[in-house]
């Protein structure tokens, strides 16, 4: 049976190295179960930010912390200045004429039209 790359090895016959004192099994701690070169920023490498080799299944607090730096490396406080937790969006739809999104949510048990997202 063989690979898409014509090798006939199965992916359990990789072994991944890594500078640890234990190690762990592939799912303890899995956020995901796709490869991390599936899930890597184009513009924010997993070099750029590990600086070192990575396992091909990364555990959630490294995938969590890779993801949070990500996101806030140009804009640090973009969950205090953009996202509301504990909303729940009711209905989204496009304003052609004022080119912006009319937003209904919910917070609180109380229903707000925002009319201002772009």
């Amino acid at each position: 049976n063989d690979n898409i790359d014509g090798s006939s090895s199965s992916s359990s016959d990789y072994i991944i190295q890594q500078n640890t004192q234990s190690t762990t099994s592939m799912y303890e701690a899995l956020w995901t179960n796709g490869p991390c070169q599936g899930i890597e920023f184009y513009d924010y490498t997993f070099d750029e930010h590990f600086k070192s080799p990575l396992p091909i299944f990364m555990p959630r607090k490294h995938l969590l912390d890779y993801m949070l730096a990500r996101v806030t490396r140009n804009n640090p406080t973009i969950f205090q200045d953009a996202v509301q937790f504990n909303t729940t969006v009711e209905n989204v739809s496009y304003d052609e004429v004022n080119k912006t999104f009319q937003v209904l949510y919910r917070t609180n048990n109380a229903s707000t039209a925002d009319s201002n997202a772009d």
